[in-house]
């Protein structure tokens, strides 16, 4: 899954909201000195954006649908559908969450400027740009699936089949949109109880 995802999976506290939001850049043991400088709530939110990381790698219809899309992109199947799947939750947002899309951006915006000290450095030029240019509302729209494809390759190189990126999910669009549809709310769930077991609200 992508920004949007776990932002919206995320619960109400700002800590954890900021540590799963700030996850892909946070690499290496959640423990020991690596972490003891860190609020407790933030490293939670660090282990939810892993527990949902590993959750969608695992899951037998994420598999089957970068399968799919791997005979077109390769191996920036993966890559394509965590993307893709902020797409549909972008369209679908009130479905699976309460309030309208925009409201909601416009509050992790907010709280990610608030909270800008928990943003690892070298992620820092990205988050602005993402606030800048509202990607987490871009993601409705497949100019701004392009973009983001563009963006990928600049930054990864390798990912060089996203060219083809916004065709080739186009091809199997109705299938992915169904994967994404069973496959979320089992992701949901699933945060929603690691978030009560480790003692904050969905």
């Amino acid at each position: 899954m992508n920004y949007l995802a776990h932002l919206a999976l995320s619960g109400a506290e700002e800590e954890v909201i900021m540590g799963n939001y700030s996850g892909d850049f946070f690499k290496g043991r959640l423990s020991g000195k690596r972490v003891e400088n860190l609020p407790d709530r933030y490293v939670t939110g660090l282990r939810l954006h892993r527990l949902i990381d590993e959750f969608t790698d695992g899951h037998a219809v994420v598999r089957e649908a970068r399968s799919v899309l791997h005979l077109s992109l390769g191996r920036s199947a993966g890559v394509a559908i965590d993307i893709l799947f902020d797409h549909y939750l972008a369209l679908d947002f009130e479905k699976y969450h309460a309030g309208k899309l925009p409201d909601f951006a416009g509050r992790m915006y907010e709280i990610i400027r608030h909270n800008d000290r928990l943003i690892p450095l070298e992620m820092r030029p990205f988050s602005e740009a993402l606030v800048h240019n509202k990607w987490l509302v871009q993601y409705a729209y497949f100019d701004g699936l392009d973009r983001t494809f563009r963006s990928m390759k600049r930054r990864y190189p390798f990912l060089d089949s996203l060219d083809g990126a916004v065709d080739a999910l186009r091809e199997n669009y109705l299938f992915y949109h169904g994967c994404f549809s069973q496959f979320y709310p089992e992701l949901k769930e699933r945060t929603t109880n690691f978030l009560t077991e480790h003692g904050s609200s969905a």
